[in-house]
């Protein structure tokens, strides 16, 4: 059986730390005196974000501690946007396939920092065996080519981040 009061005491102390890091990255906003609940629950590997409603909450489903910092690292990013436009509204508005390779792509950044992830720069030999030339139009994507805006995404986030360093998003 999970030492369940030692992954209590995980997502009481080092959640904050997920929230640092994400933060540093993704530099939201705030939402001041609203809540951010954590679920643990048992399983294996998985969670979910309620985003859309009062209070927000990250479920993470998993008993390993290095899978509920990661679980939360990317539920987290679902509700961050980062900065804002001049004018106040937030940024990031892009197709549905994108919020979850959006929210992947930090969580793996995260675990990183953390300490639990060593395989970067991101390389995906799917993209490179089905968009060999990167000729994948991100703007009018055929639905059966969502995985692959995912993996494209991510290698161009990775050479930006190569190139001009975290700061770039």
């Amino acid at each position: 059986y999970p030492d369940v009061p030692s992954i209590v005491e995980l997502a009481r102390t080092r959640a904050t730390e997920v929230l640092a890091i994400l933060q540093k990255m993704l530099p939201t906003p705030p939402n001041p005196g609203q809540a951010y609940y954590i679920n643990l629950a048992a399983g294996e590997g998985g969670g979910w974000a309620e985003n859309a409603v009062t209070p927000k909450m990250a479920g993470t489903i998993s008993l390993k501690p290095e899978s509920i910092l990661s679980i939360l690292a990317h539920e987290l990013a679902h509700t961050m946007y980062g900065p804002e436009a001049v004018d106040g509204t937030p940024g990031c508005r892009m197709p549905d396939w994108w919020s979850e390779a959006h929210a992947g792509w930090f969580q793996r950044k995260t675990i990183r920092e953390l300490g639990f992830g060593d395989r970067w720069p991101y390389y995906s030999k799917a993209l490179a065996a089905g968009d060999p030339t990167l000729s994948l139009d991100l703007a009018n994507l055929p639905q059966d080519k969502v995985r692959l805006a995912w993996d494209k995404a991510w290698v161009i986030w990775s050479i930006l981040d190569a190139r001009y360093g975290p700061e770039w998003y």
